[in-house]
């Protein structure tokens, strides 16, 4: 019986959730990361499998390492994101974000002005009746 006891046991405090803070100590550190890069990586490639997807992940360890995973292979995800067609629909994003930005701003000023002159409106009825 002690046997099913401490099995119990053991399933029961794997189920505990530790804090999410910085692990300080270094190996731990380098450890933990090894072992969440594994299981990311091991994600990512489920997704592309599962939905026919291309994905692309880049990791830096703590010891400034770069780790990379890719479908069907990381440079061929980096050329497709780095593609002159990819960065035009970039700058052309940014350039629609500018100008959505500009529109605002002056349709901003045209409602302090509008409330300028129905202000005046306001006053300048008053005093006329």
């Amino acid at each position: 019986m002690s046997g099913d006891q401490s099995g119990s046991l053991r399933r029961k405090l794997g189920g505990c959730s530790i804090p999410m803070e910085k692990i300080e100590k270094k190996n731990n550190l380098q450890v933990t990361f090894s072992k969440r890069r594994a299981g990311l990586f091991k994600k990512a490639s489920e997704l592309c499998t599962l939905t026919g997807a291309e994905a692309g992940v880049v990791v830096f360890s703590p010891a400034d390492n770069a780790h990379s995973f890719g479908h069907p292979n990381i440079n061929s995800i980096t050329d497709k994101l780095l593609s002159p067609k990819n960065i035009d629909i970039g700058n052309q994003w940014r350039e629609g974000r500018d100008l959505a930005r500009i529109r605002q701003s002056e349709l901003d000023s045209l409602a302090r002005v509008e409330a300028r002159l129905a202000a005046e409106k306001v006053r300048g009825g008053a005093g006329e009746v």
